[in-house]
């Protein structure tokens, strides 16, 4: 039997609030766990991002000429942390944006299954990646505007 995380990512900074919430392995990696949260979030795979958990660093050593010290992503899998309800987990996406998920281990299930990953629910449109980050958006009314383009990102109820 495997563990079956169900966890809610929410983009930090961003109101209207976005969040997924997504059904993930215990045998997935992070470099798995942040691929698929992009997608789910639409935007496209960043170079470089960094996760924070129980007091450890986890980044994405494959590609980049970073000296860093922490776990390497695209190994290490969630089993190594043993989460239980309550637990969190911190994504800093695309350091120069500065792009935050705050995510929380909801509850736990299992499975006979492995390799799950799967997107079970969602509120709001995600911002673009490419617009420097939560400092760059204004609000009104309830929408999030861009300066840099023309129109909104409304709220999916």
């Amino acid at each position: 039997m495997f563990k079956v995380f169900n966890i809610k990512a929410t983009l930090r900074d961003v109101q209207p609030v976005v969040w997924r919430k997504i059904k993930v392995g215990e045998d997935i990696t992070f470099y798995k766990l942040q691929k698929s949260l992009q997608e789910y979030f639409g935007w496209p795979v960043s170079k470089f991002s960094t996760f924070l958990t129980k007091g450890n660093n986890i980044f994405q050593k494959h590609g980049t000429q970073l000296r860093v010290e922490g776990l390497n992503s695209i190994i290490t899998r969630l089993s190594v942390f043993n989460f239980i309800s309550g637990d969190t987990i911190e994504l800093r996406q695309n350091l120069m944006d500065d792009w935050m998920f705050d995510m929380i281990i909801e509850s736990v299930e299992y499975s006979h299954k492995s390799g799950v990953i799967s997107c079970t629910g969602y509120r709001g449109t995600t911002p673009p990646i490419n617009y420097s980050g939560p400092d760059a958006l204004e609000f009104v009314d309830g929408a999030s505007y861009i300066p840099q383009i023309m129109g909104t990102l409304h709220n999916i109820r």
